[in-house]
């Protein structure tokens, strides 16, 4: 997609995400005693991404709270061509915190209740949500 004020415009002319993105939504509770953060963020970019069959891409991925709303996005750095969905984060290599998210981009025919049941996210888990190499992002076929 070349550079990010041209993503930018693509973004405002089509009034949509590009289908190379994903967009998840969660739900943030502090643990008693934590620090709640009335808004929180964290972004990666350029995060080289590893499949089974040998292939490579890089990718970008931002996280950011409001309130109890975690919103996660996770992109392909390059196209705009949908190749694959993401899925949530997995911690250390095991399966994806499915029960924690609800996908809102690429749309689905599934309704969304709020809050998401399932795992919620501490303060402390918040951090879970920045790619890196123990949490990484798993992209599934559409």
């Amino acid at each position: 997609m070349g550079s990010s004020g041209e993503g930018l415009s693509l973004l405002f002319t089509r009034q949509e995400p590009p289908p190379s993105v994903t967009i998840l939504l969660g739900h943030y509770v502090p643990i008693r005693g934590e620090e709640f953060f009335a808004f929180w963020g964290g972004t990666v970019k350029n995060n080289r991404v590893k499949f089974s069959d040998g292939r490579e891409i890089d990718s970008y991925g931002i996280a950011f709270s409001v309130g109890h709303a975690i919103f996660q996005t996770y992109g392909q750095i390059g196209t705009d061509f949908q190749e694959f969905i993401w899925e949530g984060p997995a911690l250390g290599g095991g399966p994806p915190l499915e029960d924690a998210w609800r996908r809102l981009w690429p749309l689905d025919s599934k309704p969304h209740e709020w809050p998401p049941r399932g795992t919620r996210f501490s303060s402390t888990g918040l951090e879970l949500l920045i790619p890196s190499p123990e949490v990484q992002p798993r992209p599934t076929d559409p």
